[in-house]
Order: C-alpha cells, then sequence, then structure tokens
C-alpha cells in the first residue's frame, strides 16, 4: 500500500473513532438526563454532574453499552 493511501485509511479511521467517541458522549448525557428525575427523587443532594459521572462510569464498566435506570419509550 503507498504512503499516501495508508495516510488517508489512518485518517479515516482516526475520525470513525472520534465520531463513535462522540456518539457515546452524547448517548450517556441523553441517558442522564432521562434517569436523572429518578434518582434525584432517591437522593435530593444529587448533583446532575455526579449522575451524569456515574452513567459514563457505568457505560465504561459495561462496555460502552448504555444501562437506562428508567424505561425507554
Amino acid at each position: 500500500m503507498k504512503t499516501s493511501q495508508l495516510r488517508a485509511r489512518m485518517f479515516t479511521l482516526a475520525r470513525s473513532s472520534e465520531q463513535d467517541d462522540f456518539r457515546m458522549e452524547v448517548q450517556n448525557f441523553l441517558s442522564a438526563m432521562n434517569s436523572y428525575p429518578d434518582r434525584v427523587a432517591k437522593d435530593r443532594d444529587l448533583s446532575f454532574e455526579e449522575h451524569l459521572f456515574s452513567v459514563i462510569a457505568s457505560a465504561q464498566r459495561n462496555g460502552g453499552r448504555r444501562n437506562y435506570s428508567r424505561r425507554q419509550p
């Protein structure tokens, strides 16, 4: 494979990875927004930021799969 082709392929893979990371970040944020009302009802001192970090940590432990504490419509 030529150097220019290899660079183009590496750029495409890097861009794809960045897009996947962005999608996961958005999904985690939406999951946190969706599940926050139920969580804050149980723990009034819980900030959204703390809840978001717990959603992100849970997603990382689950290999990127979303973990909703509330049912999705």
